[in-house]
């Protein structure tokens, strides 16, 4: 934990003088069990580290998904998933203890203040790999949507 505090605060150097730094997430690809489909995804945020935790404020973005084993047209609301996201704050999960994400930071209940298309709801779980310094770095939103569809959203992220 102490070398991803130590690799934010130097990642924060070249922010603006309060202390945060911008970052903004984009991602074209679905993935679900080995299946894959269309995206657009974005999202934008600051990010700091306070007593010794990463803190995510001023998260906006918009998510709009196909079902990867269905297919289907981003612009129909009959074939389409989207969420629309505005979050305060949000800080690092410490257990966070992954099989496949390892060395990222996970931020839980990422989840939209409204949807449209196919379902109602869409939740999930954003992780980043801030720990390894890298400009543009990779990350993940993975979600449910509804009762039926989730699936993880393949992002790419720069300051």
């Amino acid at each position: 934990m102490r070398k991803l505090i130590l690799t934010i605060l130097g990642m924060m150097l070249l922010a603006p003088a309060a202390g945060a730094a911008a970052y903004v997430c984009t991602g074209n690809a679905v993935s679900q069990h080995g299946a894959k489909g269309k995206a657009i995804a974005g999202f934008r945020f600051s990010a700091s580290a306070i007593n010794g935790r990463i803190v995510i404020s001023r998260l906006t973005g918009t998510v709009r998904t196909v079902d990867p084993a269905v297919g289907g047209d981003l612009n129909n609301l009959n074939d389409v998933y989207i969420g629309y996201f505005k979050i305060r704050t949000l800080v690092n999960n410490p257990d966070f203890n992954p099989r496949k994400y390892t060395g990222y930071v996970q931020f839980k209940n990422v989840d939209a203040v409204r949807t449209a298309g196919l379902e109602s709801g869409m939740w999930g779980t954003l992780v980043l790999d801030l720990r390894s310094g890298r400009q543009p770095f990779s990350g993940a939103y993975i979600f449910q949507a509804g009762d039926h569809m989730g699936g993880t959203i393949h992002l790419r992220c720069a300051q």
